[in-house]
C-alpha cells in the first residue's frame, strides 16, 4: 500500500477512535456497568467468604434485636462512639427489612463493594487525576482481608481512608481557595473512619501527622519572594487546619481507649509482635508471599492468570500514562510506607493483626497512583492529541475487560461457596427455630474440616454463627472479659453462658467426656456422618432435628 493511502487510513482510524474518546458520561456508564456486575454477584452469593464473616453477621443481627429480647440481654448495648461499629449501625435498618444474611450483605455492599470504588473515583477527581483508576478499584477489592480473614469492619473502612487521603491532599496542595469545605469533609471522614475501624484510622492519622509536619516545614522553608513572617503564618495555618480536621476523631479515640481499658483487667501477656526484619532474604520472602496470600483469593490454579494480568496492567499504566509534575506525591508515599510496614513490621501484636493489613492499604491505594494524568502519552511526549486519545481509550478498554472478567471469576467461586458449602445451612433456620428453648438456647459447632474448595479461606471455621443469627440462639465465640477480646464492640454483661462452642474434628462429640451435650442445647455438625458403631450411643443422647447437605442439626435429649 502506498504511503499516502496508509497515512489516510491511519488518520481515519484515529478519527474514529477519537469520536468515542472517554468523557465523564462514558466513565459514568462504565462505572455503573461494573457496579451492576458486582450487584449481580452479590445477589447470587448472599454470604461472603472469610473466617470472621459469620461472626460479624451474628454481631450485626444481635445489635438489631430489640433491647427487651432475653438473648440481647446477654450483651451490653453497642456504645455509639465505639470503634469498629459502623458496619453494624449501617446494617441495622437492612436487617430489619431483609433479615440477617441479606441485610448484612446490603451494608457491606454499600460500604465496601460500591463504597470503595466510589471513594476512589472521588479521590481521583478531587486530586485532579484521571478518574479511570476507579475502574481498577473494582478488581482491587478481592485480597486476603476479603477472602481469608473476612475482617468486615476493616474492609468497610477503605472508602473513608481514601476520602481522608483525598481531603488532606487537597489541604496540602491548597486546592481550595476557601478551606472550609476540605476541613468539614476531612473531619467527617476521619470520624467515620475511626468508627469503621481503629487500626485503619490509627495508621492513616499517623501518616497524616507526618505529612502535615513535612508540608508545614516545606511552606516555612520554601524560598520565594514572601517574607519569613508570611511563610511562617502560612505554615501555621496549614498545620492548624490539619489539626482541626483530625481533632474530633482524636477525641473519639481518646474517650474510646479510656472506656475499653475498664472492660477487662490488665493481665500479663506473653511477648509478641517483634519486628520481622532480619535481613534482605526475609524482606524478599515477604514480598514474594504477597502474591500467594493477597492476590490469589481463589482455589482455582488458573487464578494466577489474573495475577499476571493485574501486574501487566499496573506496569503498563505506570509506563504509558504521563506523570503530572504539578500534582503532589502524597498517595504514592502513603502506598510505599504501607508496603514497607508490611515487609518489616510485626505480624501481630498481642493477638491483633498488624503487618498483613498494611498490605491491604497498599492494594487499596494502587488505583490512586497508576493513572496520574488525565491524558496519557507515549513514553516520549507526543503532540498528537488524537494518538493520546486512542491510547487512553485502549487502556480504559483493557481495564474494563479485566475488571469484568475478574468479578465474574470471583462470582463463580462465591456461588460455589454459597450453594455447596454454606447455602445448605440456611435450610436449617426453620427447624432450629422450632426446637429453641426459652429464654434462649445455646448452639455448639462441630466441623470436620473448615477449608473451602472454592476460595482460599477457612470459611467454615465458624459458619454456625450465621445460623445462630438466623435462628436467634446464642453461641459463645469470644470471652469479651479477657484481652484482647475486650476490644470487640459486642461485650457480655456477665460471664459467658457456656465455653467457646467450636470443636474442630471432634468425631465423638456426643460422649459425656467432651461435655458438649451437657453445656449446649443444640449441636450443628459440618461434614460429619455417624458410623454404625456411633449411631446407637448418639440416638441415646441426641435427636437429629434436620440435615441439609453437609450439615446436621441435633438437639439434646
Amino acid at each position: 500500500m502506498d504511503s499516502a493511502p496508509r497515512v489516510a487510513l491511519h488518520r481515519a482510524l484515529l478519527d474514529r477512535i477519537n469520536k468515542i474518546a472517554p468523557s465523564n458520561a462514558l466513565h459514568a456508564l462504565l462505572f455503573s456497568t461494573l457496579s451492576i456486575v458486582v450487584l449481580v454477584m452479590l445477589y447470587r452469593a448472599p454470604i461472603g467468604p472469610g473466617q470472621d464473616y459469620h461472626y460479624h453477621v451474628m454481631s450485626a443481627a444481635m445489635n438489631a434485636r430489640p433491647s427487651t429480647d432475653p438473648l440481647r440481654g446477654l450483651y451490653h448495648a453497642l456504645h455509639p462512639f465505639d470503634a469498629n461499629t459502623l458496619v453494624y449501625r449501617v446494617a441495622w435498618p437492612f436487617i430489619k427489612l431483609f433479615g440477617p444474611v441479606r441485610g448484612f450483605q446490603c451494608a457491606v455492599a454499600l460500604l465496601y463493594y460500591l463504597g470503595f470504588p466510589a471513594a476512589t473515583w472521588y479521590a481521583l477527581r478531587r486530586s485532579g487525576r484521571a478518574p479511570w483508576g476507579s475502574l481498577l478499584a473494582f478488581a482491587a477489592m478481592f485480597s486476603r482481608g476479603w477472602a481469608v480473614d473476612g475482617f468486615v469492619p476493616f474492609l468497610t473502612s477503605a472508602p473513608f481512608m481514601i476520602v481522608m487521603l483525598a481531603e488532606w491532599d487537597a489541604l496540602f496542595a491548597s486546592r481550595d481557595a476557601r478551606p472550609r469545605r476540605v476541613m468539614i469533609t476531612g473531619a467527617i471522614a476521619s470520624c467515620l473512619l475511626f468508627l469503621a475501624h481503629g487500626h485503619t484510622y490509627a495508621w492513616t492519622a499517623v501518616i497524616l501527622g507526618l505529612f502535615t509536619a513535612f508540608a508545614a516545614a516545606r511552606e516555612l522553608l520554601l524560598e520565594d519572594e514572601r517574607p519569613l513572617r508570611t511563610r511562617a503564618l502560612d505554615a501555621a495555618k496549614m498545620a492548624g487546619r490539619s489539626l482541626a480536621m483530625i481533632a474530633p476523631s482524636l477525641v473519639l479515640l481518646a474517650t474510646w481507649y479510656r472506656r475499653v481499658e475498664t472492660y477487662a483487667p490488665p493481665v500479663p501477656t506473653p511477648p509478641g509482635g517483634e519486628w520481622r526484619y532480619a535481613g534482605l532474604n526475609l524482606v524478599l520472602r515477604n514480598a514474594l508471599q504477597a502474591i500467594d496470600q493477597y492476590f490469589t483469593p481463589l482455589v482455582d490454579l488458573q487464578d494466577l492468570r489474573f495475577v499476571a494480568a493485574f501486574a501487566m496492567i499496573i506496569a503498563l499504566l505506570l509506563f504509558v500514562v504521563r506523570r503530572d509534575n504539578r500534582s503532589s506525591q502524597f498517595f504514592e508515599w502513603f502506598a510505599l510506607l504501607s508496603f514497607a510496614v508490611y515487609l518489616v513490621g510485626p505480624a501481630d501484636i498481642r493477638g491483633q493483626s498488624i503487618a498483613p493489613r498494611h498490605m491491604e492499604f497498599f492494594i487499596w491505594t494502587l488505583p490512586l497512583i497508576v493513572w496520574r494524568a488525565k491524558d496519557p502519552t507515549l513514553r516520549e511526549p507526543s503532540e498528537n492529541t488524537r494518538l493520546s486519545k486512542a491510547i487512553e481509550a485502549s487502556l480504559i478498554a483493557l481495564v474494563m475487560v479485566f475488571s469484568v472478567m475478574r468479578i465474574k471469576a470471583i462470582e463463580k467461586a462465591l456461588v460455589g461457596l454459597n450453594q455447596v458449602e454454606l447455602g445448605p445451612m440456611l435450610a436449617l433456620e426453620a427447624p432450629c427455630r422450632r426446637i429453641r428453648r426459652t429464654p434462649y438456647s445455646l448452639l455448639a459447632y462441630v466441623p470436620m474440616n473448615t477449608a473451602s474448595n472454592y476460595v482460599q479461606s477457612v470459611s467454615m471455621h465458624q459458619a454456625h454463627e450465621t445460623l445462630a443469627a438466623l435462628c436467634g440462639v446464642e453461641t459463645p465465640v469470644y470471652d469479651s472479659r479477657l484481652r484482647p477480646h475486650h476490644l470487640l464492640p459486642l461485650r457480655y454483661r456477665q460471664a459467658m453462658p457456656a465455653p467457646v462452642g467450636i470443636f474442630h474434628g471432634v468425631g465423638y462429640w456426643f460422649v459425656d467426656v467432651t461435655g458438649i451435650l451437657q453445656a449446649y442445647d443444640m449441636v450443628l455438625t459440618y461434614d460429619w456422618t455417624p458410623t454404625a458403631e456411633q449411631q446407637p450411643e448418639l440416638d441415646r443422647v441426641a435427636v437429629l432435628v434436620a440435615r441439609s447437605g453437609p450439615y446436621r442439626l441435633y438437639r439434646r435429649r
